[in-house]
């Protein structure tokens, strides 16, 4: 089974983005912050990281940079949509040039979340990959 790791502040999106993944057989694993998320990275390896941009206590930036220098093989998908605050600022744009493997922008119909997440993970004939645990 595929693990991915959710990060979202906002609890109603992660809450949809978890049940879609979940009735798509995956295991969900869910971070409120990127500075969570960071943290839950550093003892554990998902098959796949969603992460929304903008979230209080370590943002989808931060977090993005973090997963592309410490593992830079994990696929990223990178939401968002868009900042009242720097409305003039392309977070997905931004995250794209810094290394997610997809971006979405909210709000997005679950067939493009479904597009995103084949296109950033796949599937094999057998299913998902399974996580793994990194060495302590």
């Amino acid at each position: 089974m595929c693990t991915v790791l959710v990060a979202d502040d906002d609890v109603g999106v992660r809450f949809v983005v978890c049940e879609f993944l979940k009735a798509a057989g995956l295991d969900v694993v869910e971070a409120e912050s990127g500075a969570a998320a960071v943290e839950m990275l550093k003892e554990w390896l998902p098959d796949l990281l969603v992460t929304d941009i903008f979230m209080p206590e370590g943002d989808g930036i931060e977090l993005v940079t973090y997963v592309r220098k410490n593992l830079p093989f994990l696929p990223v998908i990178a939401m968002s949509g868009g900042s009242v605050l720097l409305p003039e600022f392309n977070s997905l744009r931004s995250a794209e040039m810094l290394g997610a493997t997809v971006t979405l922008a909210k709000p997005f119909t679950r067939k493009d979340f479904a597009s995103a997440l084949y296109s950033a993970l796949g599937r094999t004939e057998t299913g998902w990959a399974r996580g793994r645990r990194l060495a302590s």
